[in-house]
């Protein structure tokens, strides 16, 4: 190697270690102060928000800008970008003969890249900031691609005012995406940079146009585009304008903002053009509950296949200061009422508690000092599971949760993300399945996902192609059925009144909610391909008389399954794999014994649901005039007969006798019998556990349910004797103080215990 070679390597490498030294030294930052666009399903713009600096700038990457766009910019800037590294050498010694021959600076010989410096780090035009963004300009060469140079420049352009970038300028002058302008508009766009105060639309239009005009005969004289092309774009008008920034789906908008607030694009999942559907459909129906006292709607619509938001309402109007339109009602903690009602069912027919067909108790019950009542006030007595809750009766509901466990149901809500459940899980008690909890529309309608979706929870999702996550199983495939075939049903008392005026009562599982103190009207239902959820109220929580989920939110919930998808097939949920079908009683919803002559078709569980047979009916010995009941141990050899009596459990019996409901009752035992009997004692109703505190000569009344062939029952405390009555009588004692045992007794030596604490004041 001669001399000369190693001086010019030694120079090279000195000029390369000079330039990466300042590179290290003074490194290039793109700045992504951009805005927050999002856009919907189809790519269309929902809304946009103002970056930090209160400026429209709208991230746009290379692969989003259309090729024609790119043709255009580059060939009025810089038709040489893809051949230089930075710097033009050829343009600068161009501009220095036009600048001194015509005595005044003509030309500036800027690159693309170098106006890319001067975008990032804006500098007074000398001599100075021409050699520094030079430097730049081969620092961003040296780091990004000619396609990303490129996206950083239309990102940063400006337009004028505080609109900066292609993508903003796209929106906000033209109304679109840079994907759909037109040549003509291309031009506008290519136009502006050059004076964007002076050529912003709407500034001086005819100045403008002319631009436009001389870069189109440009592009013609130098073959860019066809000649056809250039012609449709010098005909077109000029129709930009400022025009307002996308804002549409406000709640929805903001929920994201608040969610990703460092992205400057979210594609989310919502549908733009259902979404401005249920708006209109909202504000139709409006006006029908106002006039009723009830001020606010939220709608939320859920994509069954992939769990995804279709449309996202948070209040009938977002601009409606008089009744709080900026509220979001989707994401606002209420009381559920009744809505929960649908999991405790489920869970209750995994864990073998019921089948559809299982005879139910609706009786009036309390769970120490909690006395859940119907929404009527009324009880039925005796109705099975799925008219249990087809009817969303309270007590059976209740009763179910108590066999469950309160934590096994906050267990499974808290896997659906109920989020104030899961703070408030170890208070919560029975109460829970009457909506003694707080929730919010977005986690009703994710749990009816699960119905929707054969038992397995999925996070709702918001944007589109985000990452899957995985299903969790809250029921089994059979449970999610049994409990979609219920809410199916039609003659249920959550219909709204003249229902059956209504021209078309679309396929659908849904359920209703009321709140305690009439705060709060829900309904949430679902076919196979949507879940959608609605809350009917007053923000501030107000009680309005007549609100109710049946009258004030089922309408508006019909009438959008009737209209969000008319062509559908009309498929409908199969029954799954894990279910199978028995022949049952009617009176117990067990299989039948001999003497059952009613029954029917019930669907169960192998294994798990309840497999003993009916026992609706038991056999007793009875003299031949039915006045007395014999065992095998005590009937006579002669002059008694078998009958069959309903066996009803003493709950039942004592709702018969509470109202005055005739039953044939088993005769009383014989009372010379001596033998003591077992099972079936008589259950102590009050007092309840606990401690009471009571005033000097205050009397404490007994109570319990036993047997209907019982007629005496016999008290103690502490093993003392007090007293006897009639099994359906009360009982008043002066109890001694201090931590007491009372015993009761039923005249067939069955008993039961019950501990309590009494004080005096």
């Amino acid at each position: 190697m001669n001399r000369r070679i190693k001086v010019i390597l030694i120079i090279a490498l000195s000029i390369l270690t000079i330039i990466l030294s300042f590179d290290l030294a003074f490194p290039v930052k793109i700045p992504e102060n951009y805005s927050l666009l999002i856009t919907d399903i189809n790519g269309d713009p929902i809304h946009a928000f103002l970056n930090k600096d209160d400026k429209w700038k709208m991230e746009c990457s290379y692969e989003e800008l259309p090729q024609d766009v790119v043709r255009a910019i580059i060939h009025k800037e810089d038709k040489y970008f893809y051949w230089h590294f930075g710097v033009n050498p050829i343009a600068i010694i161009r501009a220095i003969f036009q600048n001194i021959t015509s005595g005044n600076i003509k030309s500036g010989a800027s690159t693309i890249t170098m106006q890319v410096a001067r975008l990032i780090e804006p500098r007074p035009r000398t001599l100075k900031s021409k050699l520094i963004e030079a430097c730049r300009a081969i620092q961003l060469e040296m780091r990004y691609s000619k396609k990303e140079i490129l996206a950083i420049y239309l990102n940063h352009v400006p337009y004028g005012g505080n609109i900066e970038g292609v993508k903003a300028a796209s929106l906000l002058y033209f109304g679109k995406m840079p994907v759909a302008m037109s040549l003509s508009q291309i031009a506008v766009l290519a136009s502006i940079p050059n004076d964007p105060n002076g050529l912003c639309p709407g500034v001086n239009d005819l100045a403008l146009y002319q631009k436009r005009n001389q870069l189109l005969q440009r592009f013609k004289k130098d073959k860019l585009f066809s000649d056809n092309a250039i012609e449709d774009a010098l005909n077109e008008p000029l129709l930009a304008s400022r025009r307002a920034a996308p804002a549409n789906a406000k709640h929805f908008a903001w929920f994201l903002k608040q969610k990703y607030p460092d992205s400057s694009l979210l594609s989310s999942s919502l549908d733009l053009a259902k979404q401005s559907w249920l708006e209109k459909k909202i504000a139709q129906y409006a006006p029908t509950i106002r006039r009723k006292g009830a001020e606010n709607i939220s709608v939320l619509i859920i994509r069954n296949g992939d769990r995804s938001v279709v449309a996202w309402q948070g209040s009938v109007d977002f601009q409606e200061t008089k009744y709080n339109g900026q509220v979001d009602g989707v994401r606002a903690v209420r009381s559920p009422g009744s809505t929960l009602k649908p999991l405790i069912f489920g869970m209750a027919y995994d864990q073998g508690l019921i089948t559809p067909k299982t005879r139910m108790l609706d009786v009036a019950v309390s769970y120490r000092g909690y006395a859940p009542k119907n929404y009527d006030g009324k009880y039925r007595g005796g109705v099975s599971a799925e008219e249990a809750l087809a009817l969303s009766l309270n007590v059976p509901a209740v009763n179910l949760l108590q066999e469950l466990g309160v934590k096994a149901m906050t267990d499974k809500l808290t896997t659906c993300e109920f989020r104030s459940v899961a703070k408030k899980s170890q208070v919560l008690g029975l109460s829970l399945a009457l909506g003694g909890c707080g929730c919010t529309l977005y986690e009703l309608t994710g749990l009816y996902g699960v119905f929707a979706n054969y038992g397995n929870y999925q996070p709702i999702s918001l944007l589109q192609n985000a990452e899957k996550q995985q299903n969790d199983v809250i029921l089994s495939s059979a449970a999610a059925y049994v409990v979609t075939e219920s809410l199916t049903k039609l003659r249920r008392p959550d219909l709204p009144n003249g229902w059956e005026y209504f021209s078309n009562i679309p396929k659908v599982a849904w359920k209703t909610g009321t709140s305690y103190g009439r705060r709060d009207a829900w309904a949430i239902g679902y076919n196979p391909d949507y879940t959608i959820g609605i809350w009917v109220g007053n923000f501030a929580g107000n009680t309005v008389s007549e609100l109710n989920g049946a009258e004030f939110a089922v309408p508006l919930l019909f009438e959008l399954f009737s209209s969000i998808d008319p062509e559908r097939s009309g498929v409908w949920f199969v029954p799954p794999e894990d279910i199978d079908y028995r022949v049952v009683c009617t009176e117990s919803g067990l299989p039948p014994s001999d003497f059952c002559t009613s029954i029917t078709t019930d669907c169960f569980k192998p294994g798990i649901s309840p497999a003993g047979t009916c026992q609706h009916l038991i056999e007793v010995f009875v003299d031949t005039i039915q006045n007395i009941s014999y065992c095998r141990d005590c009937h006579p050899e002669a002059g008694y007969k078998a009958k069959l009596y309903h066996n009803y459990p003493p709950e039942l019996t004592a709702f018969f006798e509470e109202e005055h409901i005739v039953y044939e009752k088993i005769p009383p035992h014989n009372p010379e019998c001596t033998r003591v009997f077992c099972g079936k004692e008589p259950i102590i109703s009050a007092p309840e556990p606990g401690e009471y505190f009571l005033e000097k000569g205050q009397l404490l009344m007994l109570t319990c349910m036993a047997e209907s062939d019982v007629q005496n029952v016999f008290w103690f405390v502490d093993d003392r004797y007090y007293g006897k009555c009639g099994r359906q009588e009360s009982f008043f004692i002066t109890p001694p103080i201090g931590n007491i045992t009372i015993t009761v007794a039923d005249d067939k030596g069955r008993k039961s215990d019950l501990n309590i604490t009494v004080n005096y004041y």
